[in-house]
């Protein structure tokens, strides 16, 4: 019987940088992470998450297919 793993997301690359326009965490809105950058995270398989960065403070969205 084969072992089934379990895939865990993780970047491989990102989109380049823009201005931040909106909260992309969802109910884990974090305001401090507002007003800097976002860019788009990718997974190998396919899935993207957005992400919201100003300085030390990064707000991420969850990731989807």
């Amino acid at each position: 019987m084969a072992t089934r793993t379990t895939h865990r997301h993780r970047s491989v690359r990102t989109s380049e940088d823009r201005c931040f326009c909106h909260c992309v965490g969802g109910d884990d809105c974090n305001p401090a992470a507002h007003g800097g950058i976002a860019y788009t995270q990718y997974c190998h398989c396919g899935a993207s998450r957005e992400v919201a960065s100003n300085g030390a403070h990064i707000e991420y969205s969850e990731w989807s297919e």
